[in-house]
């Protein structure tokens, strides 16, 4: 064969390989920033009451600090892209303004113990979701949070506190251990769910005087046919503690009453926060508060905004709340001010809005009811700021609303004892 061809030959040769390593190595720089789950072994690692740290390669870490468990348990780290699980995250999550998402989350399962303290987690920031990341946005963290107190069963995400450039090549933040729950699994593991994703910015709210006019304007008409509450009184308070507007409590802006048609005094039946139970076990935290009504009482937007949404969560028993869940028939509103609120368990059909509509504070948006996974008729709201409030507040999760109401009429809360004897009787069906 002439030398030419040879050399040819050669060459060409060599060009093939070229190129075929480069496809290699792209693919290979592909899985690691895409997260292809073949490339993930679950780790599973005892860890003892002195604490100990689960790695797991090119995802991140878990550590759990001393006195995390009582006595040894087996811990797994794993990658997990579950359908049931990105559902969720599309449903719940319309309160923060997420723009995207991790395309994986990350699951950690301590057996058959919730760990007593806040577990460290660190996570790589894959160089693609990095590259998604809108000017002047930040790279948020996100938790499932199951919630079941016998009045109702929520599965939803939460937005949790820190926020991270979108610079960052890893982050590291403290997980609570009510995010660990043994309620979606067959086998009683406690497991908790974690994903990252980016929000939008939001701009400062230099000034909110025409929300809270609008609310006062509200509460001057309600107070026309109610009695005003007196902070002064000392009114009789038989196994409830009286709760009303407190400004320097309020995390977000103030809002009018989601009941304000309503008569009667308003009884908060299950509260906003960490709940745990008095006689040991798991904690657990509501992410928003029920208000006790009858099925039918008329549901007001609570501040100026637009409807963004008004659907009905799927409550088919699904992954992965492990049965029927859901908020049943719902409508979400951003306000004016950029926070949002939402309204559960609603009649369903009763919704009065529409997406896109204009409404004002006290406009009737529905009716109460007892949709979804409720077990009784009470309205359910959630609350998220989303973002700076008055230059005050940098909270994209949700807050306790209760402050924040601004109303004549009082507003109680079921107390400790109440919510224990209720707890118990739920527990022991």
């Amino acid at each position: 064969m002439p030398f030419k061809k040879i050399s040819a030959i050669l060459i060409f040769a060599t060009i093939v390989i070229i190129i075929s390593s480069c496809n290699v190595e792209d693919e290979a720089n592909d899985g690691q920033s895409n997260g292809n789950l073949t490339d993930y072994q679950d780790i599973i690692q005892s860890v003892s009451p002195l604490g100990g740290t689960v790695s797991l390669p090119n995802i991140g870490s878990v550590t759990f600090p001393f006195g995390t468990f009582r006595q040894s348990k087996s811990v797994t780290f794993k990658v997990t892209r579950d359908a049931g699980v990105d559902a969720d995250f599309r449903e719940t999550t319309i309160l923060f303004d997420v723009v995207s998402r991790l395309s994986y989350e990350v699951q950690i399962d301590t057996n058959d113990s919730q760990p007593l303290v806040d577990t460290q987690v660190t996570l790589t920031i894959p160089e693609d979701f990095r590259r998604q990341i809108p000017l002047g946005s930040k790279i948020r963290v996100f938790a499932q949070n199951l919630w079941d107190d016998g009045n109702e069963r929520l599965d939803t995400f939460e937005l949790l506190e820190p926020r991270f450039e979108a610079s960052s090549s890893s982050i590291t933040f403290a997980l609570a251990p009510y995010f660990f729950t043994n309620k979606r699994s067959s086998s009683n593991t406690f497991e908790a769910i974690v994903t990252l994703g980016i929000t939008q910015k939001i701009a400062n709210q230099l000034s909110l005087q025409s929300t809270t006019d609008d609310v006062d304007e509200v509460t001057k008409h309600i107070a026309n046919d109610s009695p005003v509450f007196d902070e002064k009184l000392s009114l009789p308070q038989p196994l409830i503690s009286v709760l009303d507007y407190n400004p320097s409590k309020c995390k977000g802006s103030k809002l009018s009453s989601p009941l304000s048609h309503y008569d009667y005094e308003l009884k908060v039946t299950s509260g906003f926060g960490e709940r745990k139970p008095p006689t040991g076990g798991a904690s657990s935290y509501h992410t928003g508060i029920d208000f006790g009504v009858p099925s039918g009482t008329s549901v007001t937007s609570m501040a100026n905004g637009t409807v963004e949404l008004v659907t009905v969560q799927n409550t088919q028993k699904r992954e992965p709340c492990g049965k029927p869940c859901g908020y049943g028939q719902y409508v979400v509103i951003k306000h004016n001010d950029g926070s949002k609120s939402l309204y559960a368990h609603l009649t369903l059909g009763s919704a009065r809005v529409k997406v896109g509509q204009k409404v004002n504070a006290g406009d009737i948006i529905a009716l109460s009811g007892n949709t979804g996974t409720s077990s009784g008729p009470h309205l359910h709201i959630s609350y998220a700021p989303n973002g700076t409030i008055k230059n005050l507040y940098e909270k994209g999760g949700t807050v306790d609303p209760v402050p924040c109401i601004d109303v004549c009429l009082s507003i109680t809360r079921a107390n400790s004892l109440e919510e224990t004897l209720f707890d118990l009787a739920f527990s022991a069906q």
